[in-house]
């Protein structure tokens, strides 16, 4: 008997061990959520509005902050200094084109700071834009400027370079950054990088593109400190799925042990036409192990919808990609790379990461909700992936690359890339020994966490 009891009571303590160890793996409903991470992972049910959620850890985002190196290189940067030979701000450059009726004033009604400020109405629009820009700066190669500004604007809007080079007029006006309406002064302020073969010469313009009005007052821009990562990473994306993608990409990444990502759109993947891939296609992708991340339901833009719809998009893409490829994105590229605070928030609800077509390249202040890319469209050249490459090792910063099209050079197809160049590409990276991980791998492998 006293035996028996030994047994049973040894029993009960490798029962009680286990359950504990359990208990280490079983999500935690007190755990609470930060602005950096999803805030919830949805369970299986019958319909995207069903969806039930548990809350998952936390992930710490952007660890350190900028050190400012030097003066504000913005001559008059408040605008508050006219100019010698007309009633305008001294340093400052007014440009509109389009069929736009744009009216340029400078402003007096309770400024930032100072008794003035750059102020434009937009009346009418069908297209173009208009912008204040600031005098050209040369600014250094291989380095890191932060600008900033002060804004309110009723509508959203947008900045480029102003790239400031006589032997070769800017035909590329990448967007860089994008902000909110504001009724009242907002801040506006984002980094960005000069490579060694650039034109440094440059301005930055914010740009209205609507009708609405904007103000700016505060501007500045400075050098910064460098923030490298422990090493440098690229990343290979795919928008849509073109066929392309699959039929030339895969096997071309497959040749070479490299993983992709692929933002699938639920609508182009159930309702393929002439260009794009269909489910057989995109579920090679899920056998050969590549991350599937989210391009939206209907690929529509996410900004202009209402809070629900916007849930609708996400939510159904999920659904989707759960159900039909049974995989869970941990991530979602913006369609036509449209966002704003609130799709940022309800991204923050579903991913782990969110990809703009922001124009940049990723250093250690990234933001895992507004990773930037550089975009590559029939009128990227060889030379140009190979630079990016270079740079990316150079800085130990995070390249990401924007496909949508491979095959033969085409001019009229502005997606298409020459599969000569995408080869190119990928074997001189390889030659680089520069790592080559999907997104969600890179941010993970970057941030050490895990968001399996």
């Amino acid at each position: 008997m006293k035996k028996n009891n030994s047994y049973i009571i040894i029993l009960l303590s490798i029962l009680s061990i286990l359950s504990y160890a359990c208990s280490l793996n079983t999500p935690n409903p007190s755990l609470t959520n930060t602005n950096n991470t999803p805030s919830s992972v949805p369970t299986s049910t019958s319909s995207a509005s069903s969806f039930t959620f548990i809350p998952i850890p936390t992930v710490s985002n952007s660890p350190v902050n900028d050190i400012e190196i030097g003066e504000n290189l913005i001559d008059n940067p408040g605008a508050e200094i006219q100019d010698t030979k007309k009633d305008a701000p001294a340093n400052w450059i007014q440009n509109s084109f389009g069929n736009i009726e744009s009216v340029f004033s400078w402003g007096t009604q309770d400024p930032f700071s100072g008794k003035k400020y750059l102020s434009i109405s937009v009346n009418k629009h069908t297209d173009g834009d208009a912008k204040w820009y600031f005098a050209p700066k040369t600014l250094k190669v291989n380095s890191w400027y932060k600008y900033s500004e002060v804004y309110r604007s009723n509508v959203k809007t947008r900045f480029t370079y102003l790239i400031d080079n006589p032997n070769k007029p800017q035909t590329n006006f990448p967007e860089v950054w994008k902000v909110d309406p504001s009724d009242s002064w907002n801040e506006a302020s984002f980094r960005f990088y000069i490579m060694s073969k650039e034109t440094s010469h440059r301005s930055i313009m914010h740009i209205i593109d609507r009708q609405g009005w904007l103000d700016t007052d505060e501007h500045k821009l400075i050098e910064i400190k460098p923030h490298p990562l422990p090493f440098p990473v690229v990343s290979i994306t795919f928008d849509d799925i073109k066929k392309t993608a699959v039929s030339i990409g895969l096997p071309e990444l497959e040749k070479r042990g490299i993983k992709g990502t692929f933002f699938i759109t639920k609508n182009l993947v159930l309702n393929p036409d002439n260009s794009n891939a269909d489910m057989v296609a995109v579920s090679k992708l899920v056998k050969q192990k590549h991350e599937i991340g989210s391009h939206s339901a209907t690929h529509s833009y996410l900004a202009e919808m209402t809070p629900d719809k916007i849930n609708d998009e996400m939510s159904e893409s999920i659904k989707f990609l759960k159900e039909d490829l049974t995989i869970y994105p941990k991530g979602i590229a913006y369609p036509f790379g449209d966002f704003s605070d609130i799709v940022g928030q309800k991204a923050k609800t579903y991913f782990y990461y969110a990809r703009t077509t922001l124009d940049g390249f990723n250093d250690a202040l990234f933001d895992q909700y507004k990773l930037k890319i550089k975009s590559v469209n029939n009128k990227t050249t060889s030379e140009q992936l190979i630079e990016w490459v270079d740079e990316a090792k150079q800085t130990s910063t995070w390249l990401i690359l924007l496909f949508h099209d491979l095959g033969d050079p085409n001019p009229v197809n502005e997606y298409m890339v020459p599969t000569a160049y995408f080869t190119t590409l990928l074997d001189y990276i390889q030659k680089q020994n520069i790592a080559v991980m999907t997104v969600s791998e890179a941010i993970e492998k970057l941030r050490g966490i895990s968001i399996n």
